[in-house]
């Protein structure tokens, strides 16, 4: 009766509560997840955190629930034991730990909610006291499977595949868990990117699921790994399969899209696809989503290898996506690419530009993207470089009244097009308007009853839809209607050196008039000395320019062409031999043995000198710089091994040796490094110290600075005197004496140990007193992040200067509210006190006071 009385109270009083609770979270947890088509879909709906906040409530109370069977509905007493001799069965039962058959469930339903929380450790825990304790079979493979889904989740991919592995070799769990096992398989190698192996795990979740909304989920993914793999066949069919199972339409839109991409142009009828993409486009359901299908059109119409048509349906696809930025950056990757493969660099660029400000960087092989842009950024801005100076240039040799009807030319062009954008603009608020009165006459939807425009959800909503539909999807921020502000102005000037000039003569307070002649005539170099800047600018974008073609873009011919033309144009550019040995290298990556060889011989008659030729005409030198270089590495390892023998004296001559032999090789650094320790062990502190901070002057980028700096600052420490004495030097270094010079009293105290208000007063008012006919200056400043600085100026020169100091020395009640902090007094020159804020330390320059003004 116990027994009885706790299993049904557990069972359909708290378990049930706390399962209709975990439930309710799950649902919660599918309806805020969002699925992005564009990406491979998860096979599960519980990998956002934000998601896993939101439902903590249900979750908490489903493990409390859980908790509250544990904790009052457990039996493990034992029953009173039968007399007489017990069955198997009897002594199975006798010998349980536990009696509530609930007790279980409870532990997984507590595990599985502690899982929705990604408290994955926790679950972990609790999924492995199930497999210890738990007598029901079922709940243990449903704890395997869930343990195994949490390793997932913490990408303890080795944990997760023992476990799969095992119970996969296990065949007397139901059904259910054949599915649930065969998704968390698929899981498994989907977070790691095996698209292959997952498709067997998946495709028997798929033949075994019985839930409609996990096989249509299930079919979809499975479609998109056949299609990620260039299974087209087998991701066609599963597509079709998923729009028959009549899911959501937002899944059976995208299944048509991503079948239509599937299809085989080489073994169907191509023109079905195509009729059947272009009456989803008439199809009011779709208007949303027309950026998609002209995608889908554009990827059948590459495939037929008509990039024409692919073009103009992947530029109708980017201008329709109004709100999917995924989609909008997706099809202008495709532009970006198809440029790409054509060598059309600077409309790639610009279509990689506008992919990298559209997709985030969670997007696959977003970096590769990123790169390819910045790459073409500086391709496309020494080609518009060169085609800039040349067009200036020729420009300078037109006569001055040609030139200037050019240039008026192109102002007669802007204003007529300023005049064609504002009757435009009139047009659109024109039909704007009439939209408005009639969405107010017709639809009743703007009432707004007197209420302010911001108020009013329905002007809001309609004002927020007219700019999509102009702008889409923009940032706010400066130049918002630019979607690519470095092209805009790059295309502009794209020389640093003219953006500076314009923006030095802008800072200037010129406004930019593009209606001005002097705004076109300002760059055209007029006289020789333009003409050789505007010629240096062209051999170093040449130069580059093959750089970025050879080394990022692998596109030897284009890096040949630049490289020729440089060295063609300019033979007296220093880019010269660079040039020339590119060309060799380039050539030889072709394979063309007779223009190596002609690039080669240049090199050797005309920079004999050079470590170029050097390298070309001696076939072992690489193994001479080897020899060379292993001879210093074990002279630097013989001196190292002298230094541990104590023999100091030796590591000073082999630095000396090093230094003469060695020059500005990698080790020089250690062996002065070397050198110091050695000076360390055989002479005094101050010595020794030098010898370090010499290192750090020498050598301030190498890695043995921080050993250096560090031994300084033990000694510093260990003997404060050294602090004194180049804290002594550095002031001399920094400040000069002058004593006919203005001056100025200063006071240094600890910020927030005094009241600056006060102290200001005090020193006024002392200056009142005593100094009635001077008009002095008092006030304060940080010096540092701790210390204020307070100024009384100006004296005429240093004699006026201490007389002050020595009276405000002399009364003492002035300065009595320092008592309790550090505080100094000096007097400075004003040419000290710059240099003081820079140095920001009132320590240093005490020093300097002393002995100079209280000599």
């Amino acid at each position: 009766m116990s027994r009885a009385y706790h299993n049904l109270t557990s069972h359909y009083n708290i378990y049930f509560n706390g399962k209709e609770s975990f439930k309710k979270g799950v649902r919660k947890a599918e309806r805020s997840f969002t699925d992005d088509y564009t990406k491979i879909l998860p096979i599960f709906r519980y990998t956002d955190e934000n998601i896993a906040k939101q439902i903590s409530s249900e979750m908490d109370r489903a493990i409390q629930k859980a908790s509250k069977v544990i904790t009052l509905h457990s039996i493990t007493a034992k029953p009173e034991r039968k007399k007489g001799e017990l069955t198997e069965k009897e002594k199975e039962f006798y010998n349980q730990s536990e009696y509530n058959k609930w007790v279980d469930d409870s532990y997984l339903l507590m595990g599985k909610a502690q899982f929705y929380k990604h408290d994955f450790i926790i679950a972990v825990n609790t999924f492995k006291f199930i497999l210890k304790e738990a007598l029901d079979e079922d709940v243990k493979y449903e704890a395997y499977v869930w343990l195994a889904r949490a390793f997932n989740e913490m990408k303890k991919y080795r944990d997760a595949q023992e476990i799969l592995d095992m119970l996969e070799n296990e065949d007397n769990f139901s059904k259910k868990i054949l599915v649930d096992l065969s998704s968390t398989y698929a899981d498994f190698y989907l977070k790691q990117s095996d698209y292959v192996r997952a498709i067997p795990k998946l495709t028997t979740a798929v033949e075994n699921v019985s839930q409609k909304k996990l096989h249509y989920r299930f079919a979809f993914i499975l479609a998109q790994l056949h299609e990620k793999v260039e299974n087209f066949d087998d991701a066609y069919k599963y597509y079709g399969d998923v729009i028959k199972m009549n899911p959501p339409y937002e899944m059976t839109f995208n299944a048509k899209i991503n079948r239509a991409g599937s299809f085989d142009i080489s073994s169907g009828n191509v023109e079905e696809i195509k009729k059947e993409l272009q009456k989803m486009l008439k199809d009011e359901k779709n208007i949303d989503y027309h950026d998609q299908i002209y995608y889908a059109l554009g990827q059948i119409y590459i495939k037929q290898e008509d990039i024409s048509t692919a073009v103009d349906y992947l530029k109708k696809s980017a201008s329709s996506s109004i709100s999917n930025n995924v989609q909008k950056g997706i099809s202008f990757l495709t532009l970006a690419d198809i440029y790409f493969k054509k060598s059309e660099y600077p409309l790639a660029q610009a279509y990689y530009d506008s992919t990298v400000s559209m997709l985030t960087n969670d997007y696959p092989d977003y970096d590769i993207i990123e790169a390819k842009s910045k790459n073409l950024n500086d391709l496309v801005k020494h080609i518009n470089t060169i085609e800039l100076e040349d067009s200036l240039q020729r420009l300078s040799k037109m006569e001055n009244g040609e030139l200037l009807a050019l240039v008026d030319g192109i102002i007669k062009k802007i204003n007529e097009e300023e005049r064609l954008e504002r009757e435009k603009q009139l047009d659109q608020q024109y039909n704007t308007m009439q939209y408005y009165q009639n969405e107010r006459r017709f639809k009743d939807n703007i009432q707004t009853g007197g209420e302010w425009y911001f108020y009013n959800t329905s002007t809001l909503g309609f004002g927020r839809n007219e700019f999509k539909r102009k702008w889409g999807n923009r940032k706010l921020e400066d130049n918002w209607r630019r979607k690519n502000k470095e092209m805009a102005s790059l295309l502009q000037i794209p020389d640093e050196e003219i953006l500076e000039e314009q923006d030095t003569s802008n800072s200037q307070g010129k406004e930019i008039n593009t209606k001005s002649r002097d705004y076109y005539l300002k760059n055209i170099p007029r006289n020789d000395s333009m003409i050789q800047v505007s010629h240096q600018r062209i051999a170093f974008s040449l130069y580059n320019m093959g750089r970025v073609y050879q080394n990022q873009l692998k596109n030897y011919e284009r890096a040949i062409k630049a490289f020729e033309e440089l060295s063609e144009r300019y033979p007296e550019s220093d880019y010269l031999l660079s040039s020339y040995y590119h060309l060799y290298e380039l050539n030889q990556a072709r394979s063309d043995e007779q223009k190596a060889v002609h690039y080669k011989n240049l090199i050797i008659s005309e920079f004999s000198e050079s470590e170029f030729a050097r390298r070309l005409s001696d076939p072992d030198y690489y193994s001479k710089i080897k020899e060379q270089e292993d001879k210093i590495k074990s002279f630097y390892e013989n001196t190292y091994t002298k230094y541990n023998n104590g023999l100091y004296a030796e590591v000073i001559d082999n630095y000396d040796y090093a230094t003469a032999n060695f020059k500005e090789h990698e080790l020089l650094p250690k062996f002065m490094f070397l050198k110091a320790l050695s000076v360390g062990r055989t002479s005094d502190i101050r010595t020794f110290k030098n010898a370090l901070n010499e290192i750090i002057v020498i050598y301030p980028g190498s890695e043995v600075i921080n050993m250096a700096k560090e031994i300084i600052a033990y000694l510093n420490q260990s003997h404060p005197v050294l602090i004194e004495e180049e804290e002594e030097i550095q002031a001399q270094e920094i400040y000069s004496f002058e004593d006919s010079t203005s001056h100025y009293f200063a006071l240094v105290v600890e910020k927030d140990k005094v009241d600056i208000n006060q102290l200001l007063f005090f020193i006024i008012s002392f200056n009142i007193d005593f100094y009635t006919s001077e008009d002095f200056i008092t006030e304060g400043e940080m010096l540092d992040d701790d210390h204020q600085i307070i100024t009384v100026k100006q004296f005429v020169d240093e004699k006026a200067a201490m007389e002050y100091y020595s009276k405000i020395k002399s009364e003492p009640e002035i300065l009595s509210g320092l008592s309790n902090t550090v505080y100094d007094f000096f007097v400075i020159s004003d040419k000290n006190l710059k240099p003081l804020h820079e140095d920001k330390s009132a320590s240093k320059y005490l020093k300097f006071f002393k002995k100079q003004y209280l000599r």
